[in-house]
C-alpha cells in the first residue's frame, strides 16, 4: 500500500505538479545547464519560495561568478514565472552599473538575446522590458526610497529585491540604509493577496566580506552568528539564511601575490574578526546583575548605554530603534523630558579612555560606528551621562528602578536562551 501511494505521489509530481515543485525542478535544471560547477552554485535560490525566509545573504570571495549567475537566474526566473525583479544600487548615477552588468550577462547568455531586452530611463529608476511586451525588472536607488512610496502600485510587482555589493569600503556607505531599505520594502509590501511563488517580497543581499560596517548587517543583528559561521555553509537565522563561501578555484585565478591578499578577506572569505573590547557573555552578565539602560538619539540611530548601577561598568551599542530617549544629539529631537548635548558633553580628552579601552562594545559595528563616527561620538563625555542618569533614577521610586532591572534583565536572558535553543547560541 506504502509502494502505491509513493507511486502515485510520484506520478502527481510529474503530472500535476504544484508551483512550488515547479520550481523546484527549474531551479536545478538551471544550475545543471547554465552554472558552471567551479563558480558560485546560487544555492540561495533554493529557498526563494520558502515562506519563513524574509533575507537571503551571500558572501563570498571575489571573483567567484556570484553576480554574474544570480543574475543570469534573476532575468531567467522573472520571465518564467512572471516574477519582478527589483535591483538595488546606493545612488541613482550607480543604476547605469547594473544595467551595464545585466547587458553583459544577457551577451554571455546562451539563452536570450540582447536585443530582446530594451531598457527605460526615467527619473527614479531604469525599467527593463522583455521582447516589447513584459516588464521584468527595474534597477531604482536607495536615495529614491521615498519616491517609491508615491509609486507603489508600479513598484510592487517587483517583490524580488535585490541588492548587489551591500557591503562596501567604510565612506560608501549611505547615512541610513536600513531605513531606505525598509521604506522601500514596505513600498513593495502593498500586495492584497500571497504573491505567486513567493508569497511576500524577498530581500537578496550579495557582497564581500570586508567590513561589519554595514547598517543592514546591524539592522539584522547577524554579527554574533557570522562570526561563528562556517565557511562553505548555508544556515537560517530566524527569517534570515545565510551563506558564506570560499572558492578556491577562482583564487587560483587571481594575482594575491602584488598586494598579499592570501589572508585577505577577498580570497578568505571571512571576515576578520577583532573582538579587543567586544563585550563577552560574562561580561554582560555581570552588568545585568544591576542593570540601568538608558538612549542618545543620533541622528537617524541610537546609542545605547548599558551599565552596572554598582560598578558602573558599561557597553555601548548602536541600535535602529528605541521606546524612548534620554539625551539627544541632534537639536530638532528635544523632548521635553530629554536633554540636547551640547558642547559641555564633549571633550576631545576622552578619546584616551577609549584608547584605553574604557568602554565595551556590544559587536564590531557598534566600536567601528562609535570611534570612528564623523558626529564625533568618540569625544562624547560617557561618563558623564551616566553619572547624570543615575543621578535621575536616584529621585525615582526604589521599587520601579528595581521593577525596570528585573523586566530588562527577564527580557535579555529570554532572549539568550530563545538563541540558545533555536539557533545554538
Amino acid at each position: 500500500m506504502e509502494q502505491i501511494e509513493k507511486l502515485s505521489e510520484r506520478i502527481r509530481k510529474i503530472i500535476n505538479p504544484t508551483l512550488n515543485e515547479t520550481y523546484i525542478r527549474y531551479i536545478q535544471n538551471f544550475r545543471k545547464n547554465h552554472v558552471p560547477k567551479e563558480y558560485n552554485q546560487i544555492k540561495l535560490l533554493d529557498d526563494l519560495t520558502n515562506p519563513e525566509i524574509d533575507f537571503l545573504i551571500d558572501l563570498s570571495n571575489r571573483t567567484d561568478g556570484k553576480t554574474f549567475n544570480y543574475f543570469h537566474a534573476f532575468i531567467d526566473i522573472s520571465i518564467e514565472f512572471s516574477t519582478g525583479i527589483m535591483f538595488l544600487v546606493r545612488k541613482p548615477r550607480e543604476r547605469q552599473d547594473i544595467q551595464i552588468t545585466l547587458e553583459a550577462v544577457i551577451g554571455e547568455s546562451n539563452i536570450y538575446e540582447l536585443s530582446d531586452f530594451t531598457f527605460i530611463r526615467t527619473e527614479r529608476y531604469i525599467e527593463i522590458i522583455y521582447k516589447s511586451k513584459h516588464s521584468i525588472a527595474v534597477i531604482t536607488d536607495l536615495n529614491s526610497a521615498t519616491q517609491t512610496k508615491r509609486i507603489s502600485n508600479f513598484i510592487k510587482q517587483y517583490p524580488i529585491l535585490v541588492y548587489d555589493e551591500f557591503i562596501a569600503l567604510d565612506g560608501d556607505y549611505l547615512p541610513d540604509e536600513w531605513n531606505k531599505l525598509k521604506t522601500i520594502y514596505n513600498s513593495v509590501d502593498r500586495n492584497k493577496k500571497a504573491i505567486p511563488l513567493i508569497q511576500f517580497p524577498k530581500i537578496f543581499l550579495f557582497g564581500n566580506p570586508e567590513n561589519f560596517n554595514s547598517p543592514l548587517l546591524s539592522g539584522l543583528n547577524l554579527f554574533s552568528y557570522m562570526e561563528n559561521h562556517p565557511i562553505n555553509t548555508q544556515q537560517q537565522y530566524k527569517n534570515i539564511i545565510l551563506g558564506m563561501y570560499r572558492n578556491e578555484q577562482s583564487n587560483k585565478k587571481r594575482n594575491t601575490i602584488a598586494f598579499q591578499e592570501d589572508d585577505d578577506a577577498m580570497t578568505t572569505g571571512e571576515f576578520k574578526v577583532n573582538n579587543y573590547m567586544i563585550a563577552t557573555d560574562e561580561d554582560k552578565s555581570s552588568i545585568r546583575l544591576n542593570q540601568s539602560i538608558f538612549y542618545i538619539k543620533l541622528s537617524n540611530d541610537f546609542l545605547q548605554i548599558k551599565y552596572n548601577r554598582d560598578t558602573f561598568k558599561c557597553i555601548l551599542a548602536i541600535v535602529h530603534s528605541a521606546d524612548n530617549y534620554q539625551f539627544n544629539l541632534v537639536l530638532k529631537d528635544n523632548k521635553d523630558d530629554s536633554i540636547y548635548l551640547k558642547e559641555t558633553y564633549f571633550d576631545e580628552r576622552q578619546i584616551r579612555k577609549i584608547n584605553r579601552g574604557r568602554y565595551l562594545y556590544e559587536n564590531m559595528f557598534s566600536k567601528d560606528y562609535i570611534i570612528t563616527d564623523f558626529n564625533g561620538l568618540q569625544y562624547l563625555k560617557i561618563d558623564k551621562l551616566i553619572r547624570q542618569y543615575d543621578i535621575t533614577l536616584e529621585k525615582v521610586n526604589p521599587v520601579d528602578i528595581k521593577e525596570k532591572q528585573y523586566k530588562d534583565t527577564y527580557i535579555e536572558d529570554t532572549k539568550k536562551a530563545l538563541a540558545m535553543k533555536f539557533f545554538g547560541g
